[in-house]
C-alpha cells in the first residue's frame, strides 16, 4: 500500500454535477485510495477504458485507481480522493 502524498474531496454538499478526470485532478498521479463520507453509488471509468458502478456504504475506505469519476450514476458524497 502506497502512502498518499495529497488528498481532495468532491460532492461535498451533494451529488456530483459533473464527471471528474481523477487523472487530471492529481496532476497526472493515479490515484491510490479513495474514502466515502456518505454512502451511495460510483460510477467509475477505469484506465483500460471498463466502467463500474459500485456501491459503497458511508466511511467505506477503498485502494483505488480509478481515472474518473462519472456524475451520471453517482449517487456517494464527501468522496475523498488520494494521491
Amino acid at each position: 500500500m502506497s502512502t498518499p502524498g495529497f488528498s481532495k474531496t468532491y460532492a461535498s454538499t451533494g451529488a456530483l454535477s459533473e464527471d471528474i478526470n481523477l487523472f487530471e485532478e492529481g496532476e497526472k498521479q493515479i490515484p491510490v485510495r479513495l474514502r466515502i463520507g456518505i454512502g451511495g453509488t460510483l460510477h467509475v471509468g477505469y484506465f483500460d477504458g471498463k466502467e463500474d458502478t459500485i456501491a459503497y456504504q458511508s466511511g467505506d475506505v477503498e485502494e483505488a485507481q480509478f481515472k474518473t469519476i462519472k456524475a451520471d450514476g453517482s449517487s456517494a458524497q464527501m468522496i475523498t480522493v488520494y494521491w
